[in-house]
């Protein structure tokens, strides 16, 4: 029996680069789906904290840069690695101060059985 799984890009969370300060801001929803591969896109003119729980300062980007992480790459024997559901992508500015320019947004695809 063979398996289908389709690729679904999942909705495109942006935040204006001026609304980002000093306290964690939510970049729009929480996620729905499991997505397996997330892309953090900074046209910022300052680096930005990125945390899952709005509190912790889990990655930092650098200004006019992205980060893609594919969840599915190297995954193990023993299942998936998938990005949990009911998590949100929250953003903060750096010690580099708060931006005055440019957008943060996040984009996620994720699959489903077919």
């Amino acid at each position: 029996m063979v398996f289908v799984q389709y690729v679904e890009f999942d909705t495109l969370r942006e935040i204006a680069g001026t609304s980002i300060n000093s306290s964690y801001q939510l970049v729009g929803p929480v996620f729905a789906v499991n997505p397996r591969i997330i892309a953090f896109h900074n046209s910022t003119d300052v680096d930005l904290y990125i945390s899952t729980n709005g509190s912790t300062n889990m990655l930092r980007i650098a200004s006019n840069s992205f980060k893609i992480h594919d969840l599915e790459a190297n995954k193990s024997e023993t299942g998936d690695n998938l990005f949990p559901q009911s998590v949100g992508i929250w953003v903060k500015e750096t010690s580099e101060g708060t931006p005055t320019m440019g957008d943060f947004w996040v984009e996620a695809i994720y699959s489903k059985p077919g």
